[in-house]
């Protein structure tokens, strides 16, 4: 609906939009006729009521006079009607040839073997923990990058003579939530940050390619975008594709351009290319494998409810689920983390990891079942993001936190804590139900071997539904935590609406907790005191406008807060400290000390007066950005990143001196 929208709203050469290009409604000069023409409005009739009675002869002789212009009237709208008709549907023919190269191009990706090099190759579920032999690979060659470019010397500011060793660069990791990264597109990479980064989380940048080739291209990202259809893997491609990833630049539809740097006077036609959207292949494109980019992760979760069984009205489910069972009785749900590289699919917790360009195709006994080329990296945004499939808990958590303060508000948060104070149970089961239902998928893991430890019916189940891993925690310490990562240090970018309330730090350390880890807070911060308010006109309080050196006072040592994770000994842990094998969850849990820096998205004094957290534009249900409000939160995102620079290089400077100390003990 959106594209159509967009398509029907052309612009006239004078840059007006005029009403014939609208196809809403037609242009008249006259007014219009109350006798209406099937094809729009006769020129030729006009109202009697203003015209002096006539005589018979007279009469007579305008009355075949308006019989023969009744007719050329009917002649001359049912031209124009078919002139208009053929306008208005020589843009439908064009999308109607769309939908048929749509089909045409799916059948033949089916065989494409030189596009989908994949498609000759059979996908084999791994179950261990340790890291892939690409990802290990690209690990030590960014290492090595960093060491031999400069770019740690750069950053920690150390004399040119230093030299530097793979062994002792400290594993950064740069994570946060998502739907903050789409307005802060140069946060905080280009202060160089990016060269110091072995992984980020979420995607940073990449997420955002086919989105921003599609704005480059002046396409209008509508609804098929935020959900990832095939259409936007197909219906943009151009029908001859040039034969290398440098040749064609993006430009604005309807219009040719020269490339700028080519001598040629070769026209470029307006088309994204498959290449774009096949995930996998950015580990040899983007330099992955050669260390020049940090490797880039999706997260998702799946909601494991032990009483749950698998149903579907079109697939049987041959499986056998045992009621009886302690497993099956159990009320308590969790979320499983899965991550997406370029590389690998697959969770820790289950213990399985498949190749990512197998992601979608049938297995069974932990073989796939079938050849189909790669998805396309917007279906697996369509899961990274698929917040509205969250479980009602979610829902219900935000209208919570949205209640009204006073009495009202009040009893309601009384009565529903009270309700599940009584009933847990209840409260659980009803709290885990998903009003929206999530993506369907082929279960890589269907058929195969039940591990020894974990719980019984997910390998049962032929489909897998997965949503946005903000569902557990906006923040992906998780996949961070992998077991292999070693990651040194997290950089935490935080960009929800409640960074002001405190939550987040609450959520780093509980989360902690389940992972094996003790988290401190470097340096104690009290609560914020509510925001100041002042009288309106009418004489009720409103949020008060503070000064910049007022948010620069509140705000201090904000920007960059550091935490300390230490592993938890295995014989300190008590139940409420972590799960282990035994418990729910079997999650790994962490061998390795690390540090986290938590990074929210607050005021700043560079812009007093605009609050991220509550100015409408900045709400995640904008989908609609202007360039000056990019460029406002990209400044105050700056700015927050700026402030804590000085805490990002002191953290880095320590791991950095440690382990170089470490490796040097070890050689003497």
């Amino acid at each position: 609906m959106a594209a159509q929208v967009a398509e029907a709203h052309t612009t006239a050469v004078d840059g007006s939009v005029t009403a014939s290009d609208t196809g809403l409604k037609e242009v008249h000069e006259k007014p219009h006729s109350h006798n209406l023409w099937p094809w729009g409005h006769s020129d030729t009739q006009d109202d009697l009521s203003d015209h002096e009675p006539k005589d018979a002869d007279s009469a007579k002789g305008e009355e075949e006079h308006k019989e023969d212009s009744d007719h050329a009237g009917l002649l001359s709208s049912v031209t124009k009607g078919l002139k208009n008709l053929s306008t208005k549907m020589r843009g439908k023919s064009h999308r109607f040839s769309d939908l048929l190269r749509l089909h045409k191009e799916v059948v033949q990706d089916l065989s494409d073997t030189t596009t989908y090099p994949e498609l000759l190759k059979d996908a084999h579920l791994r179950r261990e923990n340790t890291l892939g032999q690409q990802e290990a690979a690209a690990l030590a060659a960014r290492k090595a990058w960093i060491a031999s470019s400069g770019a740690l010397r750069r950053i920690l500011q150390l004399d040119e003579s230093e030299e530097i060793h793979p062994e002792d660069v400290p594993v950064v990791a740069l994570g946060g939530s998502g739907g903050g990264y789409r307005a802060n597109l140069r946060h905080p990479l280009s202060m160089g940050a990016i060269d110091a980064i072995a992984r980020s989380a979420n995607g940073v940048y990449f997420q955002l390619a086919p989105l921003l080739s599609k704005m480059k291209l002046g396409l209008h990202p509508g609804p098929l975008d935020l959900y990832g259809t095939l259409v936007t893997s197909h219906i943009f491609f151009s029908p001859v594709h040039p034969p290398t990833l440098e040749e064609g630049y993006p430009t604005p539809p309807n219009r040719r351009t020269q490339r700028p740097d080519s001598d040629t006077k070769q026209d470029t036609p307006v088309a994204l290319k498959k290449e774009w959207f096949q995930w996998s292949r950015c580990y040899e494109r983007m330099g992955i494998d050669k260390g020049l980019s940090p490797m880039p992760l999706f997260t998702a979760v799946r909601h494991e409810r032990p009483w749950k069984d698998w149903k579907s009205p079109t697939e049987a489910f041959g499986g056998h689920s045992d009621h009886t069972s302690s497993v099956h009785k159990d009320p308590h749900a969790w979320w499983q983390w899965f991550e997406i590289s370029p590389c690998e699919f697959g969770s820790d917790e289950l213990e399985g990891w498949v190749p990512t360009w197998s992601f979608g195709r049938k297995f069974d006994k932990g073989i796939s079942t079938q050849k189909c080329p790669e998805r396309s990296i917007s279906l697996l945004l369509g899961l990274a993001t698929s917040a509205p499939a969250g479980p009602l808990a979610a829902w219900l958590g935000t209208i919570y936190r949205n209640l009204p303060k006073g009495a009202i508000g009040n009893k309601i948060r009384q009565e529903a804590d009270e309700w599940v104070e009584k009933n847990p149970e209840k409260a659980e089961r009803l709290q885990s139900h998903h009003p929206v239902h999530a993506q369907n998928e082929a279960n890589p893991f269907f058929g195969a071997d039940v591990q020894e430890g974990r719980g019984n019916g997910f390998e049962n189940s032929p489909r897998i539904h997965l949503v946005d891993a903000g569902m557990s925690n906006n923040l992906p310490i998780y996949t961070f935590c992998r077991p292999g990562r070693d990651v040194d240090i997290m950089l935490l970018g935080d960009f929800s609406s409640d960074v002001q309330k405190g939550s987040a730090l609450e959520r780093i350390q509980e989360f902690g907790a389940e992972k094996g880890y003790r988290v401190t807070p470097r340096a104690s911060m009290p609560s914020l005191p509510d925001w100041p308010t002042e009288k309106n006109e009418k004489g009720e309080d409103k949020p008060k406008e503070l000064s910049a050196e007022e948010i620069a006072s509140r705000f201090a040592g904000r920007y960059a807060q550091v935490l300390d994770a230490e592993p938890i000994a295995e014989d300190q842990r008590t139940e409420e400290q972590g799960r282990t094998y035994e418990r729910d969850g079997h999650q790994p849990q962490a061998t390795k000390p690390c540090k986290m820096i938590y990074m929210p998205l607050l005021p700043h004094a560079c812009q007093p007066s605009y609050d991220p957290s509550t100015a409408p534009f900045s709400s995640s249900y904008n989908l609609e950005w202007t360039p000056e409000q990019v460029e406002t939160i990209r400044k105050t995102a700056r700015a927050c990143v700026a402030e804590g620079l000085g805490a990002i290089r002191e953290e880095v400077r320590a791991v950095y001196a440690a382990k170089k100390a470490a490796r040097l003990g070890a050689t003497v």
